[in-house]
């Protein structure tokens, strides 16, 4: 295939996901139409079946392009480095594409309530993709003795949550009490709560065997 032939494949591809993200974000994804993403990418709806058989597919190559890439590139940036700045940095660039995909992000959660085919998806392509990887980072952390053992299924649940819920909270629904709260800060923050503690220090009566 000619040079040219294929990045103009490319290009409209990458028009017809970009209208796919507007649509979802519009309409949401249940009410969202290939007529409607192919008005937004100024195509024919011919043109976007040659490309994607259905919405679903434009939805999982969304996530595969935003999530997998994303994720893929991060920890390999930041499993070598130290503890504290490399949870700063996951959660920098964390918070980056939540805000960057908001919308999507509420109204999907939303629909994927009450559909259970979307929230299929949604575990599958994001939730489940985010927490096999930063599992993955936590346990080889511990076999690296720069983490206590602790219960990896419970501490990847809770770094992987707080990151949207911050974001929702700060942009959506407690503008005026996050105002003066930066994500430097927030990342700052649970970077250091989490690897360092509240505690200065550990008292003596404390048994962290216990804690494991």
């Amino acid at each position: 295939m000619p040079k040219t032939v294929r990045n103009e494949k490319q290009l409209k591809k990458r028009a017809i996901i970009k209208a796919g993200v507007e649509a979802f974000s519009k309409f949401g994804f249940h009410k969202s139409t290939m007529r409607q993403i192919a008005e937004m990418a100024n195509m024919a709806v011919g043109t976007i079946y040659l490309y994607f058989k259905s919405k679903d597919e434009i939805l999982n190559e969304i996530f595969d392009n935003e999530i997998e890439q994303h994720l893929d590139r991060l920890f390999d940036k930041i499993k070598e480095l130290p503890p504290v700045e490399a949870l700063k940095i996951y959660y920098s660039s964390r918070f980056m594409v939540i805000r960057r995909n908001l919308k999507l992000v509420q109204l999907l959660t939303r629909e994927a309530q009450n559909n259970k085919k979307l929230g299929n998806i949604l575990y599958k392509k994001v939730f489940e993709k985010v927490m096999d990887t930063l599992r993955d980072y936590l346990n080889y952390r511990i076999e690296k003795g720069d983490y206590k053992k602790f219960n990896v299924e419970i501490v990847t649940i809770l770094l992987f949550s707080v990151s949207t819920h911050i974001v929702i909270w700060k942009e959506l629904m407690f503008e005026a009490l996050f105002k003066e709260l930066s994500y430097e800060a927030f990342a700052e923050t649970i970077a250091d709560l989490f690897s360092n503690g509240l505690l200065k220090t550990v008292p003596a009566n404390i048994n962290m065997e216990g804690m494991k």
